[in-house]
């Protein structure tokens, strides 16, 4: 099934994120500009060699596209759209303290968070990278995070909030890459300092046997733990 049909063009309203892995980018003075509102986020690994994460939110598809168009580095900034729901009837049931809500600009989208949780970024990032073949495995993994995924990552103490995004080409379509229509996707795991990361909740939720068939539509993964800089 061809991913366009699966993943038309997103419209001029749906919320964007530029996601850059490095230290450099344009973006901040340019934004000051004409993008007042933006909001930026910069983290880094603590591992060696150390890895940058500057995250570009707060942005519409319209705003991020001229956005880049100014940018002399905009090959350097990944652009990802915030992922509809194709299953409309599971967009807001709760999973325990998480539940799905709905921004005013697009209907149905996947935003998973603690009923607490304040707007502002979680000081912890856990980047999860996907790759999968097509639009339907990127239909199929999504369904396994918004029927169990989630609600399990809602147990892990510290969790604040889950978005789920798609790459996104210059016209608003899925990123095609990779061999054929591989599509990207990517998880932003927020936790507050003190969490349960690598603690018995969090080796529960990726020990299930949902969670064993769903990885392998997975082609290729990254994943980064990231730290607010203060």
């Amino acid at each position: 099934m061809k991913s366009d049909i699966l993943f038309p063009p997103v419209s001029t309203t749906t919320p964007t994120l530029l996601y850059t892995p490095s230290a450099a980018s344009s973006v901040p003075q340019l934004s000051r500009e004409y993008l007042p509102a933006l909001r930026i986020a910069r983290y880094t690994t603590k591992d060696q060699p150390q890895e940058c994460l500057t995250i570009y939110d707060g942005l519409t598809f319209s705003a991020s596209a001229q956005l880049l168009h100014n940018l002399t580095d905009a090959d350097d900034h990944q652009h990802f759209a915030l992922l509809t729901a194709r299953d409309t009837t599971s967009s807001l049931h709760r999973h325990g303290q998480a539940q799905v809500t709905e921004r005013p600009t697009v209907a149905d989208i996947r935003v998973n968070q603690n009923a607490s949780a304040s707007s502002v970024r979680g000081p912890v990032i856990l980047s999860v990278m996907m790759r999968v073949r097509d639009g339907a495995d990127a239909i199929e993994l999504d369904r396994w995070y918004e029927e169990e995924h989630v609600g399990l990552l809602a147990k892990i103490p510290g969790w604040k909030r889950t978005t789920r995004w798609i790459r996104i080409a210059a016209d608003g379509c899925a990123r095609k890459g990779g061999l054929g229509n591989e599509i990207e996707l990517l998880a932003l795991h927020e936790f507050e300092a003190q969490n349960g990361l690598d603690g018995p909740e969090h080796l529960a939720s990726k020990s299930t046997k949902w969670r064993d068939r769903a990885w392998t539509l997975v082609r290729a993964t990254q994943r980064r733990l990231l730290y607010l800089e203060e």
